[in-house]
């Protein structure tokens, strides 16, 4: 792709396939760490850090490798740990090249910034995968719209719903930034589900109540709250 000759539209989905991949890399080369670690007697225990760093469990590993090679030990464990070091190596060039393009995309943005829309889980707009309020996490699941990249702030509202981050927004107007998103209802059924369910019958083992939208009566969860259901006929 020529970047200087793409729309902000083309570039950011190019971006948001880049991230994609890196997540997806990320998470072989993990597991392929974990298998590592395991085959070293490095065990951790629930979500406590591993007591050995990764580059000398890998070493250790294969250290252990070399020498079930050289006693002819031809044990499964040694194969899967040998495929483990191919594959954190293997994973690690992929994620560096997929870095540099995003580098290659980050310089082209920084030449001629255009807007950005990326939404979470909560419904917040931010403007990048940053966010200068510091509500964007490391585990926080990004919901990339390159589709709206370049587009202004109304028209981004229009279709993702008036809950604009004020940090990354702070211009925006205030009915922008109080608003709730913009739900999402497929047809032929009720947008009452979520809300909390009237007339409770709680005893029951399947829980009724009546929708506050349409008045139907219909399944309520153990909370209280409306499930899915159609419009009445």
């Amino acid at each position: 792709m020529d970047l200087t000759a793409a729309t902000p539209a083309e570039i950011d989905a190019q971006l948001a396939s880049l991230h994609g991949d890196i997540s997806e890399a990320t998470r072989s080369l993990n597991a392929a760490l974990d298998v590592i670690h395991e085959y070293v007697g490095d065990r951790k225990r629930g979500r406590a850090a591993y007591k050995l760093d990764h580059d000398t469990a890998i070493a250790q590993a294969s250290a252990k490798i070399e020498k079930a090679e050289a006693d002819g030990d031809r044990f499964y464990v040694h194969g899967q740990a040998e495929k483990a070091v191919r594959r954190v190596a293997d994973m690690a060039n992929v994620i560096s090249t997929f870095e540099a393009e995003c580098e290659s995309i980050d310089m082209e943005y920084a030449s001629r910034p255009w807007s950005r829309f990326i939404a979470v889980q909560d419904g917040h707009i931010h403007s990048s995968k940053y966010c200068a309020g510091g509500t964007i996490r490391a585990t926080t699941q990004l919901g990339w719209h390159p589709e709206l990249s370049g587009k202004t702030e109304a028209e981004a509202v229009a279709e993702l719903g008036p809950l604009l981050c004020t940090h990354c927004f702070p211009t925006a107007p205030v009915e922008w930034t109080i608003g709730k998103p913009v739900k999402k209802v497929a047809e032929g059924y009720c947008d009452g589900q979520g809300e909390q369910g009237i007339n409770l019958q709680m005893q029951y083992v399947s829980p009724r109540g009546d929708c506050p939208k349409c008045k139907q009566a219909t399944g309520i969860s153990k909370t209280g709250k409306v499930l899915r259901h159609k419009l009445p006929k």
